[in-house]
């Protein structure tokens, strides 16, 4: 599933580039990571920046002896492309690794493998397999890796309905 790192293609095409983009960001002092502000990824507790992932890029930052700058992406679906305009260096906010994704930028290796359910009232015993999604209503957040398992189901001939919402955490779905 996610990703600790992701960089831009164009970042990552070459040694050479990829050599002088860490010099620019030594030079500079400073690595910006683009992240969301949920329980996992990035927020604050008593005035102090926090979450799994803000961890691990600070970690990095650390290491590489440099200023962590974070900017929190306002929707899912915006950190890929403000990252390949060059606004940012890398993305922390756990990215499931997807096909259409890695056409756009490279992942570093996944570090939390995921399985997906569906989660409904614990009342509901008529949800036991994808198959009895058939001609139920899923809400989902719009570009995730959610969206793409249940296109297949339906492209597997499963009626179901889906439900996009921009910017919900999962969270707050469930």
């Amino acid at each position: 599933m996610a990703v600790l790192f992701i960089f831009s293609v164009c970042y990552c095409g070459c040694e050479k580039e990829q050599s002088s983009i860490l010099q620019g960001i030594l030079k500079a002092g400073e690595i910006t990571v683009y992240t969301r502000n949920n329980a996992h990824c990035y927020y604050l507790y008593r005035e102090q920046a926090t979450g799994f992932e803000y961890d691990l890029a600070k970690a990095f930052a650390d290491h590489l002896g440099v200023k962590l700058k974070v900017k929190i992406a306002e929707k899912w679906e915006g950190m890929i492309p403000a990252l390949m305009e060059g606004t940012g260096s890398f993305i922390a906010a756990s990215m499931t690794i997807m096909p259409e994704r890695k056409k756009w930028v490279s992942f570093s290796n996944g570090y939390m493998p995921i399985q997906q359910y569906v989660i409904v009232h614990r009342n509901n015993r008529s949800i036991r397999c994808p198959e009895d999604l058939a001609g139920k209503i899923v809400h989902i957040r719009k570009g995730t890796s959610y969206e793409e398992r249940l296109n297949l189901l339906k492209n597997k001939g499963i009626d179901l309905e889906i439900k996009l919402h921009d910017d919900l955490a999962t969270e707050e779905l469930i």
